[in-house]
């Protein structure tokens, strides 16, 4: 298990938030996290703050597809759709008999200048973390494509904790990493906003 490494205390003010004109906001259903996703200048950009702290500056989103222009520029917010999710499942295992999933989740439909193509991203933002996903809903010329980059960014504080896990290959590292960046705000959380 990676341990945290030891930093200095965050400068405040040091990153730059997405500004809130124009944006769509979400935040967690304690009220503790606020994501904000906008665009600029053609780029899906998001900023993520808890309790009055900016946790991740203004980063960018997008993904490049082969054959396709970079959905990093010319996009724009068509649509958004919001909902609660409040639901408790079982685990098959672990310590916990029922898990409570509580979340709020945005739904940003992005349309790119140009092409038409289309791009949604799905953020969830729980009282204790943030998620999101890239989500190509069907349209016309997309039935089978490849992801040749990622090109989600975070400006996280240079004074900020992090860990990571070291490099490895196969399912467990899939695993290992999937369950890292479902939490990587939780592990910013303690020494951010306590």
């Amino acid at each position: 298990m990676a341990v945290p490494a030891q930093a200095k205390e965050p400068v405040p003010g040091a990153l730059a938030e997405v500004a809130e004109a124009g944006a769509q906001v979400v935040t967690s259903p304690n009220g503790d996290l606020r994501v904000a996703i906008t665009t600029v200048d053609g780029r899906l950009t998001y900023s993520v703050n808890g309790r009055g702290k900016a946790l991740v500056g203004a980063s960018g989103l997008g993904v490049d597809l082969a054959g396709r222009p970079s959905l990093t520029q010319g996009m724009s917010i068509d649509s958004v759709e919001r909902r609660t999710i409040d639901e408790t499942w079982k685990p098959v295992w672990g310590t916990s008999s029922k898990v409570r999933n509580h979340a709020r989740e945005l739904t940003v439909h992005a349309v790119q200048a140009g092409t038409g193509f289309r791009l949604d991203l799905v953020f969830r933002v729980f009282d204790d973390g943030v998620g999101f996903r890239y989500r190509f809903p069907e349209q016309s010329g997309l039935d089978a494509y490849t992801v040749t980059a990622e090109q989600t960014e975070f400006a996280l504080d240079p004074a900020a904790r992090s860990c990571a896990s070291p490099p490895r290959s196969g399912y467990r590292y899939l695993s290992d990493f999937a369950w890292l960046l479902a939490r990587w705000l939780c592990a910013l959380c303690p020494a951010s906003i306590s």
